[in-house]
């Protein structure tokens, strides 16, 4: 397994400086995720900035993947309008990973915001249309995409048998995200039983977002501080024969350097 850490951690800095310590922390993999304050979203600004990014990272020996834009967003949005500027952002994020060098893309399936069974079904047919054109998109453009896990029963296709239905369907793969894992099964009253998830995930496991939490708020704690088993994530992932990235998605901007320290730790323990 490659060990990486997302830039959500740096939101406060600028990415071209954290590389160095990167580098020397021992990570293998950076996602980077195509959202302000890290790029304008403005495509002629941000492509040379890209392409400079994917150059450094391979000159450190760093692989990157990219989270598509998510902030203010809604992938099933109600509003024609939304959708379709969710669906474009999308693309630019999936041009960015191939300016980058990488390969796998990450992007929500959204929320649906009135919670009765007409306007979930109807979410649900808006996350497969669009899913079904960025998948397309992504084989023109030679990356793959990774349909993440929400962490509510109002994010569509957020169970893990169901989401590996979706993304068979479309051509795409999943990107399990555990401390998301853990807030829906807690939501549903259930401890999480991640044995479970990977096997049914199966072969569709293409990307593993890892962080911890306490059952109740979505805090990206490092692994192992919040109540997620990570030997028995570990240990499945060596049974489904799982090589690819894990990425700890953490969150705390004010010691940065600090928190990746500790990302690394973790992530050694668990899956190095």
């Amino acid at each position: 397994m490659k060990l990486g850490l997302s830039s959500l951690l740096f939101v406060r800095e600028k990415l071209e400086g954290v590389l160095p310590l990167l580098q020397e922390l021992g990570y293998e993999c950076l996602e980077v995720i195509y959202e302000v304050p890290h790029f304008s979203l403005r495509w002629e600004e941000d492509r040379e900035r890209l392409r400079g990014l994917g150059r450094e990272l391979r000159e450190r020996g760093m692989e990157p993947s990219v989270h598509t834009p998510f902030l203010d967003l809604n992938p099933v949005s109600h509003l024609p309008q939304l959708f379709e500027l969710n669906r474009k952002l999308a693309e630019r994020g999936m041009e960015a990973c191939r300016l980058l060098g990488g390969e796998i893309v990450v992007i929500h399936t959204g929320t649906c915001k009135i919670p009765t069974q007409e306007f979930r079904r109807r979410a649900r047919e808006r996350c497969l249309s669009l899913l079904r054109s960025l998948a397309e998109r992504a084989g023109e453009l030679g990356v793959k995409l990774a349909v993440e896990n929400g962490s509510s029963p109002s994010n569509p296709f957020s169970v893990p048998a169901e989401l590996r239905e979706l993304v068979e369907e479309v051509g795409a793969g999943i990107a399990y995200d555990v401390g998301h894992a853990n807030l829906r099964e807690r939501e549903e009253g259930r401890r999480l039983d991640v044995r479970s998830h990977i096997r049914a995930m199966g072969r569709s496991l293409l990307h593993l977002h890892v962080h911890d939490n306490r059952g109740k708020d979505d805090d990206h704690l490092v692994p192992g501080e919040g109540e997620i088993d990570f030997d028995a994530l570990s240990g499945a992932l060596r049974e489904a024969g799982y090589r690819g990235m894990v990425i700890a998605e953490l969150w705390d901007p004010g010691k940065p350097a600090e928190v990746a320290k500790r990302g690394m730790e973790s992530l050694k323990r668990y899956f190095g």
